[in-house]
């Protein structure tokens, strides 16, 4: 029947083009729904369209109960002057659906329906990019993922694209759902257009499948959605928030779209992505990084100069994809003369086109889509263009078009508002303040009037104007069912909401908030009504809302968000009355607003708003705030051998604020400050006791964030405290609170510190197992630190081996890892881990020059400076070697400071100090050595390690003379770097051993078995040395042996 225009059945003409009922010549007024589901069954007479195809058809992509179906039904069967029992037109099908019983006959007095459907009139001029689309999901459906940026200004036909892409889908075998962000709404709340998305998944026919899913695979976002969870899962699902992260959220939705596209493959339409959250790019960009083969088709769009003015991260992820060829972009083109003349053809059949008219409309328009249909539009409203039977005739002359149309679709859309009723622009403007979407009752609220009427004016706008489209019905708290709408087009919503006049703007919001807040809205949506309405007396709510948006936010590892939230809340606040019980809260807001920034990876913004939260604490005098704050101050990344001394200034006068009563605010600030002055030369003495004092109450803690703090910081200043026992007894603890803490991140701290402390104490076996434990366990948090630090340990144990290709593999792995963290250290790490192949190897010619350059532009790094002075005397420089040598022991080595880095700047000396054959230098090496001798050097940085600490005191005692107690410590290292199967020190010992015995003063028997000791182990030196390639080892024994 769809090849008419009109049909009639009984005494009643059903207008298809038109959308109307007519009986007996007098118009029926239906609703939009009512309509369509009329059509629906008149286009299949005498055949049953089941209750499912009826909602699927009618309410697309929107959730609605067979209840309101049965409303519908109702209200046709009230204007037919039906009766269920005995029914003429609409019987019913007992559980099943409707079918239409009239004879339905085309209207032979109405022409043939040759007016297109709007999706077809919007898709002039896009031939290209349908063909394009349709390339796209070709290679989805082949399990190639792909994703699809359509790009343009405003009004250039985004939407339209995409709804007429979606239009040519097969209605079975593929899955489609949208995800709508939308402005002063999408920005503040995290994942907003992807759990929209996933919520229709999850109430279509496949919904129970779809749940299960999630529960298996993404549970975290089945939490998210708490209307979906049965009992048991609303027991568990604060627990997949608590355990989780940022990156494992993301990964788990990763893995659920690849398994959910395994079945069927899956179109994901996100609109507007200008106005969406930090947290949704960063999931796509997780997504459009995965290589397993996946259905999938995201289909996106978005304005780019929004992105440009905003700064917003997608423009980043944008051009990432365009470089790597994991994006396809499709950019609008204004339309041309021909694609306008071929629109007002299927607009307007059958008739000729005044001469002018085109080209007018596109100079007027510029080719803008939206801009052309609402200019057609004007031009037939104001009687100046009309339609006759067989031509388009101007009533005006073309000059007057060109005088009077306005210049901007804006502008043109203002033009055509002037000309509504008071009433209408007045129902528009209260439901642009609602947002781009908006429910008829919050509307009525807005406006004060009663909800039966704000219904009807709505469904007779949709009917009559351009600017709504209907998205179905909802229930509100108070059981009433209302009907949802959405502007047609963001700029329709942008222009009635600038027409309202301020004071006016604030009382809609302030109604339209306390209508929300009723309804128990998100407190995203009502901290954006309150803050606008703050100068109606509510800054209370709005600081309320807006801190309770940002906690929401941080629950969802979106940090940007949250810190959007608290600053947006601080702004409040500072417009307000600024009394001590403000000034806590701001000082409060500003502490959570620096954790957020200090996560989200902007450490310098988090150090200003910990620097703000403390000048308020002190304002207050609040000793717990300045105390957090101070802490907080010190929390960020601690770039190595850099000394702050505004806050080291912070945690004194914390301390002094908190007295000296033990406590966990107390041992943080000390562990902290430790830290802090651990740069700087001879601040060693006054440091000690603060760490033993915070290690010894983070010891008998129950608290596992204090002592977690307190163990990293106070390793972060100085390794070398703990004795053997001591160290095996924390190692112990740690690895029952990684096994104990619900906490994904804190678990993953306390195996990284097990671990750092099983290579210092040289247990390498234990060690392994945790490697590969704590490798897995970063990987399934998708925590990028922690999988850069894992991957760095992983270089760390093939430089300790002796596996040095690999080593220098996994090295270049852990720095591509380690860029994607913005983690300040990531750089030196490299860079200390390079220096210590090329040591290790021999390649000294090579890697001096670098030393001698970072030396002089970085003076302050003395394991740099060490290693330029040992690689100088192995190239036989011994005057180059000396002089760096003797700038760093000046004083006797007090100037260098005891930092995490001092024992392996110690035990670089001593080589060099052997090497000068120093005796005297190294008698006071081996005094500030021998307390910290009994752990492998360096293991506790986490980049390199030099040997165990014997190695260095045998070194230092042969070069002393002390001959006996030089080889015993020799025998020793051997021993254990065997067992650790740290192959290159192994070599090293047994040479240095072999050098020992050969030099010793003996005589007689006693020389002879020590030559024939020394030749063995040289022997084996050698094997090794060229087993590994020792380039520098194995010069050295051919030195020897000349």
């Amino acid at each position: 029947m769809r090849s008419a225009s009109s049909v009639r059945f009984g005494c009643f003409r059903l207008d298809l083009a038109n959308e109307c009922l007519w009986r007996d010549g007098d118009s029926i007024a239906l609703t939009p729904k009512a309509f369509a589901v009329l059509a629906l069954l008149a286009d299949h007479p005498d055949q049953l369209v089941t209750k499912n195809e009826l909602l699927d058809r009618v309410w697309p992509n929107t959730f609605v109960s067979e209840a309101v179906l049965k409303v519908i039904i109702s209200e046709l069967r009230k204007v037919l002057g039906d009766d269920a029992r005995e029914p003429r037109f609409i019987a019913t099908a007992h559980r099943r659906g409707y079918r239409f019983v009239a004879t339905v006959e085309a209207d032979s007095s109405a022409p043939l329906a040759t007016t297109p459907t709007p999706s077809s009139l919007r898709l002039v001029g896009r031939d290209d990019e349908m063909k394009r689309l349709n390339e796209t999901y070709a290679r989805a459906c082949g399990g190639e993922r792909q994703m699809v940026f359509i790009t343009g200004e405003g009004g250039i036909g985004k939407s339209a694209l995409v709804d007429a892409f979606e239009a040519t889908l097969p209605s079975a075998g593929v899955q489609r759902v949208r995800g709508q962000c939308l402005e002063h709404h999408g920005s503040g709340e995290a994942y907003l257009p992807i759990l929209e998305a996933v919520a229709q998944l999850c109430r279509g026919e496949q919904g129970p499948n779809v749940i299960e899913l999630l529960r298996r695979h993404a549970p975290s976002w089945l939490a998210q959605l708490p209307w979906l969870l049965d009992e048991k899962d609303r027991v568990t699902a604060p627990g997949y928030i608590a355990t989780n992260s940022r990156e494992s959220m993301q990964r788990e939705m990763a893995d659920a779209l690849e398994v959910y596209t395994t079945a069927q493959p899956l179109v994901l339409i996100l609109e507007d992505l200008h106005w969406s959250d930090a947290s949704t790019v960063d999931l796509l960009s997780r997504v459009a990084h995965r290589r397993a083969p996946a259905r999938l088709l995201i289909v996106a769009t978005f304005r780019p100069v929004d992105l440009i003015l905003s700064q917003h991260p997608l423009k980043a992820l944008k051009q990432r994809l365009d470089q790597q060829h994991l994006c396809t972009e499709l950019r609008l083109p204004y339309l041309g003369a021909a694609d306008v003349g071929r629109y007002i053809e299927v607009r307007l059949p059958g008739r000729a086109v005044p001469d002018g008219l085109v080209d007018t409309i596109v100079e007027r328009t510029g080719g803008n889509a939206l801009f052309v249909v609402n200019l057609v539009d004007d031009l037939l409203a104001r009687g100046w263009l009309v339609a006759d039977a067989q031509a388009l005739r101007l009533s005006v002359p073309l000059e007057r078009i060109h005088a009077e149309v306005p210049e901007g679709v804006r502008q043109m859309i203002d033009a055509q508002i002037d000309r509504l009723p008071a009433p209408h622009a007045a129902q528009f403007e209260a439901a642009s303040v609602v947002g781009e979407e908006f429910s008829t009752a919050a509307v009525a609220a807005a406006v004060g009037q009663p909800l039966a009427e704000v219904e009807r004016f709505c469904e007779l706008l949709q009917q009559q104007s351009p600017y709504l489209h209907t998205l179905g019905v909802t229930t509100v708290d108070t059981g009433e069912v209302c009907g949802r709408y959405r502007f047609s087009h963001a700029l329709y919503r942008d222009v009635f909401y600038q027409r309202i006049g301020g004071s006016r703007r604030v009382v809609l919001h302030r109604r339209i908030g306390d209508w929300l807040e009723a309804q128990h809205g998100s407190p995203a949506e009502l901290a954006r009504h309150f803050v606008a309405a703050v100068d109606s007396g509510c800054a209370d709510k709005a600081v309320n809302y807006s801190r309770r948006a940002a906690e929401r936010a941080v629950e969802l590892f979106a940090y940007a968000e949250a810190a959007g939230h608290y600053q947006t809340a601080l702004d409040v606040l500072a417009s307000a009355d600024a009394g001590a019980s403000h000034r806590e809260e701001a000082c409060r807001l500003r502490i959570a607003l620096g954790e957020s920034l200090e996560r989200n990876g902007t450490v310098a913004l988090a150090g200003e708003a910990f620097t703000r939260a403390a000048e308020l604490a002190r304002e207050i005098d609040s000793s717990e705030l300045f105390a957090k704050a101070a802490l907080g101050r010190g929390r960020g990344h601690h770039p190595v051998s850099a000394v702050d001394p505004d806050l080291v200034a912070l945690l004194e006068e914390a301390l002094q604020r908190i007295g000296p009563q033990p406590g966990a605010l107390r041992a943080c600030l000390l562990a902290r400050l430790d830290t802090a002055l651990s740069p700087i030369p001879g601040a060693h003495e006054r440091r000690e006791p603060m760490a033993r004092e915070a290690l010894a109450y983070a010891r008998q803690s129950d608290d596992p964030e204090t002592l977690l703090l307190v163990l990293q910081y106070t390793r972060w200043a100085f390794n070398g405290r703990e004795s053997p026992e001591e160290l095996r007894e924390s190692a112990e603890r740690l690895g029952r609170l990684a096994a104990a803490v619900p906490n994904s991140e804190q678990a993953l701290q306390f195996l990284l510190l097990r671990l750092t402390q099983l290579h210092e104490l040289g247990d390498t076996a234990t060690a392994s197992a945790n490697l590969t434990r704590l490798r897995e366990s970063a990987d399934a948090a998708g925590i990028v630190w922690f999988q850069w630090f894992a991957q760095r340990l992983v270089a760390y144990r093939a430089l300790e081996e002796g596996r040095f290709a690999d080593a220098e593999r996994c090295m270049e792995e852990a720095l591509t890892l380690g860029q994607r963290s913005d983690h300040p250290n990531v750089l030196p790490v490299y860079g200390a881990q390079r220096i210590c192949l090329h040591l290790q190897r021999g390649w000294f010619a090579e890697i001096e020059p670098q030393l001698t350059a970072m030396s002089k532009r970085r003076p302050e790094q003395f394991t740099t400076r060490a290693a330029l002075a040992y690689a100088r005397a192995q190239l036989g420089d011994a005057a180059g070697a000396r002089r760096e040598f003797e700038a760093l022991v000046a004083d006797d080595f007090a100037h260098i400071p005891r930092d995490s880095l001092w024992l392996m700047v110690l035990a670089r000396l001593t080589e060099v100090c052997v090497e000068l054959r120093d005796a005297p230098r190294a008698s006071t090496l081996h005094e500030l050595f021998a307390p910290y001798a009994e752990r492998v050097i360096g293991a506790g940085a986490g980049f390199a390690s030099v040997g165990h600490g014997s190695r260095y005191l045998a070194l230092l005692a042969h070069t002393c003379g002390r001959w006996d107690e030089a080889a015993a410590q020799f025998a020793r290292a051997i021993e254990i770097h065997e067992r650790m199967g740290a192959q290159p020190w192994l070599a090293q010992g047994l040479y240095e051993y072999g050098r020992l015995l050969r030099e010793q003063p003996l005589k007689g028997t006693a020389r002879a078995a020590a030559r024939r000791r020394a030749a063995t182990l040289l022997s084996r030196a050698h094997e090794l040395a060229a087993q590994l390639d020792m380039r520098g080892l194995d010069a050295a024994l051919r030195r020897l042996n000349a």
